[in-house]
């Protein structure tokens, strides 16, 4: 455990991280937060491959802001919400980690403009969740950025799960969305196993090169899955062009994402040795 010293400092840099100071835990800070960490810290795969390869799945707070200033890591769910949780903790929030068909990570914050609730918070699905979203009332339950959006929806069989829902030009991107139970409590341990599970070659983020960064404030998404970039913008508009060379790929997370820092020529290499080629779709 650290010391309030050290949670004081190490609250501070996260928060300086975000361009952000501390405010009591109000739905409001808790936006602003949300909103700063969707366009600060990306959502990335590029680091897991440097996590590989150290063999440490789950790094602390103090290497995760340690390893953003040196490579400007975000990461995947298990990083960048676990992290997002201890800085809530810290900062006064009330909150508890959920856990969303046995294959992501999400916060519930319960908040005092909402007595007897609980929101769901999510800077780790690569989704435009600038706020927290309510599970009881259809007005708050959803959230849109141009042609995305991420509805949560209590489901049809059991009600006490919820489905979240991520919809694409009006279409549900996946046949399977993810499932969850408000009522089960976990703690960081009972994600262990879904953590090490993600690192194996098989799996998701260990297949393609990954990274999504959110530029509100210039009104777009970056997306690059593989050699293919896509922007998409609020008012609905998409362009996207396929890149053909590693140099194409650093100068794009360069220009576009400004993250010059991110080790990707290291990471198609390692994508390489596991017999994926980035280029070849």
């Amino acid at each position: 455990m650290m010391n309030s010293q050290q949670v004081s400092a190490t609250v501070t840099r996260y928060l300086d991280m975000l361009g952000l100071t501390p405010e009591e835990p109000t739905e409001e800070f808790l936006k602003k937060m949300m909103t700063a960490h969707l366009s600060t810290f990306p959502f990335e795969n590029i680091s897991k491959f440097f996590y590989f390869k150290k063999q440490n799945f789950l790094p602390s707070i103090k290497e995760f802001l340690n390893h953003y200033q040196r490579f400007q890591f975000g990461g995947t769910c298990y990083i960048l919400n676990s992290n997002f949780y201890h800085l809530l903790q810290a900062l006064g929030y009330n909150c508890r980690l959920i856990m969303l068909s046995d294959v992501h990570m999400g916060v519930l914050v319960q908040l005092k403009e909402y007595p007897g609730e609980e929101l769901y918070a999510d800077v780790g699905s690569a989704m435009p969740l600038f706020q927290p979203l309510r599970l009881e009332k259809e007005m708050g339950n959803k959230i849109a950025f141009g042609n995305e959006k991420v509805v949560l929806q209590r489901d049809e069989e059991s009600q006490e799960k919820y489905r979240y829902l991520f919809y694409r030009d009006g279409k549900l991107v996946s046949e399977n969305p993810w499932v969850f139970e408000p009522a089960k409590t976990y703690q960081l341990n009972d994600f262990s196993h879904c953590i090490q599970t993600s690192y194996l070659p098989d799996s998701t983020f260990m297949k393609i090169l990954r990274c999504q960064l959110w530029q509100p404030e210039r009104n777009r998404s970056l997306s690059l899955v593989n050699d293919r970039l896509t922007i998409r913008y609020r008012d609905g508009r998409k362009w996207s062009t396929k890149l053909s060379s590693v140099y194409e790929v650093m100068e794009v997370l360069k220009d576009e994402f400004e993250l010059p820092d991110l080790p990707v020529h290291d990471a198609i290499q390692v994508l390489h040795e596991l017999g994926v080629n980035v280029f070849d779709s």
